[in-house]
């Protein structure tokens, strides 16, 4: 399996589900309904399922009053997803069909929702890569303090430079018995055609 394709299915797992207030709680049939329909969508991108779909409108149904465009929306929704989940729809709640402006709508609402999950996604991965750089520095500054601890205490005046990885290098440097540490980075040299 691919890191894409696995990248992808965490995502489709880990994404969060986008409501109008998450103070309502989503079914938990829902919920599982909106992790499978996400990991059979995989190849398809820009549009959410129907199970999120269904979770939203259901959700902001809970808020307010839904006109009745919306109305057909969410029992169209309602009729597709609940076989999907074993549970029969009664006759008179049945909305097979919508009108070409309400599929609009609904169309629009799942790009929306796309466009959400996707943001969320990479503000979450923003926030952890901002973590992890605050704990690796925190943890250079603790390595950095015990090597000039170390060293101080047997070096007077001495240079290091380690290559570390792809065109990195770490230069340490004591002076007077004081460390300092550098990343460096260089980059790769061309032959004057731009290679």
């Amino acid at each position: 399996m691919g890191v894409r394709r696995l990248t992808k299915q965490i995502d489709a797992l880990a994404d969060p589900i986008i409501v109008l207030d998450p103070g309502w709680d989503t079914p938990e049939w829902l919920l599982g309904e909106i992790k499978l329909q996400r990991l059979a969508q995989l190849g398809e991108n820009g549009i959410a399922t129907d199970a999120e779909t269904l979770a939203y409108v259901s959700n902001a149904s809970l808020c307010g009053p839904l006109g009745s465009d919306w109305t057909d929306v969410y029992m169209y929704l309602f009729s597709k997803v609940m076989p999907q989940v074993n549970k029969e729809v009664p006759e008179e709640l049945k909305k097979e069909t919508l009108s070409d402006y309400q599929m609009d709508l609904l169309r629009r609402l799942k790009e929306w929702l796309w466009r959400q999950r996707v943001k969320a996604r990479e503000e979450r991965a923003r926030t952890e890569r901002a973590k992890a750089k605050a704990e690796a520095e925190h943890a250079i500054a603790k390595v950095k303090g015990a090597l000039a601890t170390a060293i101080a205490k047997t070096v007077k005046d001495a240079k290091l430079e380690l290559a570390v990885l792809d065109g990195k290098s770490l230069k340490m440097t004591v002076t007077e018995g004081k460390l300092d540490i550098e990343m460096v980075v260089t980059k790769a040299k061309t032959n004057g055609n731009g290679r």
